[in-house]
């Protein structure tokens, strides 16, 4: 009867041990209904077990429906995590494989203690301790089940229950239980440390892997405020010069202006006096004297007339394209100021220019071409010590949407460096100077090869540099 009793006692606790372990590992349990499930198949598998023998096979079929069980419902119908409930129905199979190998084990070397109700206060002791160690575990477990490893540990987990299952089935049916025993349990041991083994490597790797990713992510990010610094730094600087340009804009645009004023007020002044300078002019003219006519008239001239001043800005009032005006009164003006000889010629208004080209191209190379005459200028009066060697004429024509600009400037004779030479990248004439001839327009106008043409030759002593700007053919 004692027996019997812990017979029932030891297969209820075993069963319901490991729906415990289950239950806690998992944490799949979330409605009455899962519980109710739980409960239901306790029982049948504690009514199985009373039925059948408890034999090897009878254990591995109780084994098998409680995964079957317990994967379908809470895998497949409740469509929770696969591999956590498989994972967790391998814990206590796993659990109970130590159990029955240590049991095994322990009838094999200690046969005199053996008899069914040590068998049975044995396997109560062992499922009890073995409650106590994964409930403390679990979360650990069940991190290693959802984790990125999740995989590699249940297949690590199905590894050692398939290889203890096949140990135990050949300690089961051997005869030479002693030597079987000693080797049996060796194998086991030693697949299940090579099993952690790999996992451990396999996790090592991979946490090396995630290492040096997240090593280049920090270099990264480490990376993109500076990439954003350099960027902020370019913007910066590109801002600073377009704000000097536009300085240096409004500043020739302010001189401009002030011309003009100078202009206007020295106009009022002429109406204002002209009517007592005719007056004098008239009764000299009456007398008779012609000499102090002149005289008069020679210093009302010197007074009123500065002939660099008034042409300084001679036919800029007729560009309406705000960069060609800025471009023509900045360089205008380093001329007047150099006191380098000059003339400008701007006869008809422009209003735009052929959209083929864009203009601050445009302007870059006319700016290259009146800092090139203006250094060579500079160049031939030093050589010659006279300030009228040097001359620069320049002007802007416009004729049926064609744009033209032709600047000319006298040139030094011993500078006998041709066209071609003069347009090689680094040629110059001035000791350590890079120099840029003519190679930089080369390279902007090669861009627009069907819309600008250029040509420039010297001849007697001047270089003459010509372009021309055409419309293409949507602007036709």
């Amino acid at each position: 009867m004692l027996n019997l009793v812990l017979e029932l006692f030891t297969i209820i606790a075993s069963i319901t041990i490991d729906l415990i372990i289950f239950s806690e590992v998992s944490k799949v349990c979330k409605v009455t209904s899962d519980y109710l499930f739980l409960i239901i198949l306790a029982v049948l598998l504690i009514g199985i077990a009373l039925v059948v023998p408890l034999l090897f096979f009878s254990n591995i079929m109780i084994t098998i429906i409680e995964i079957c069980s317990l994967y379908i419902y809470f895998g497949l119908i409740r469509k929770n995590n696969k591999k956590l409930v498989f994972g967790a129905s391998l814990i206590w199979i796993l659990l109970d494989l130590v159990f029955i190998t240590i049991e095994i084990v322990y009838k094999i070397l200690f046969p005199k203690f053996v008899n069914i109700q040590t068998d049975y206060i044995f396997d109560l002791g062992v499922n009890f301790i073995g409650l106590f160690i994964i409930l403390k575990s679990k979360q650990s477990i069940r991190q290693r089940l959802i984790g990125n490893n999740s995989t590699i540990f249940v297949s690590i987990l199905t590894y050692i229950w398939l290889t203890g299952t096949i140990i135990n089935y050949f300690i089961s049916i051997d005869k030479r239980a002693t030597e079987i025993v000693q080797f049996s349990i060796g194998l086991l041991v030693f697949q299940t440390i090579f099993a952690i083994l790999i996992y451990v490597e396999m996790v090592q790797t991979q946490k090396n892997l995630l290492n040096k990713e997240a090593q280049k992510r920090q270099h990264i990010q480490y990376q993109l405020p500076l990439a954003d610094k350099e960027i902020a730094e370019a913007k910066n600087r590109q801002l600073s010069l377009q704000e000097n340009q536009l300085k240096s804009e409004n500043a020739q645009l302010k001189e401009y202006t002030n011309y003009l004023d100078k202009n206007e007020d020295e106009l009022r002044r002429f109406k204002h006096d002209y009517q007592n300078i005719l007056n004098g002019l008239r009764i000299s003219a009456e007398k008779g004297d012609v000499q102090e006519v002149v005289k008069q008239l020679e210093a009302y001239t010197d007074n009123y007339f500065d002939e660099k001043a008034l042409r300084k800005y001679k036919g800029v009032n007729h560009i309406h394209v705000e960069e060609l005006k800025s471009i023509a009164i900045a360089k205008l003006a380093k001329l007047y100021n150099l006191e380098i000889n000059y003339s400008f010629g701007c006869n008809q208004n422009i209003f735009q220019i052929p959209k083929a080209v864009d203009i601050l191209d445009l302007t870059r190379i006319i700016g290259i071409t009146f800092d090139n005459a203006i250094e060579e200028s500079k160049a031939l009066i030093k050589q010659t010590g006279d300030s009228n060697s040097a001359r620069v004429d320049a002007m802007y024509y416009q004729e049926d949407g064609d744009f033209e600009f032709e600047i000319r400037n006298r040139v030094r004779k011993q500078n006998a460096a041709g066209p071609e030479k003069m347009s090689e990248e680094g040629y110059t004439t001035k000791k350590h100077h890079a120099g840029i001839g003519l190679s930089n327009i080369k390279q902007i106008a090669a861009k627009y090869e069907s819309s600008v043409m250029i040509n420039y030759r010297i001849k007697n002593g001047v270089f003459i540099f010509t372009m021309v700007v055409i419309p293409d053919g949507s602007e036709e």
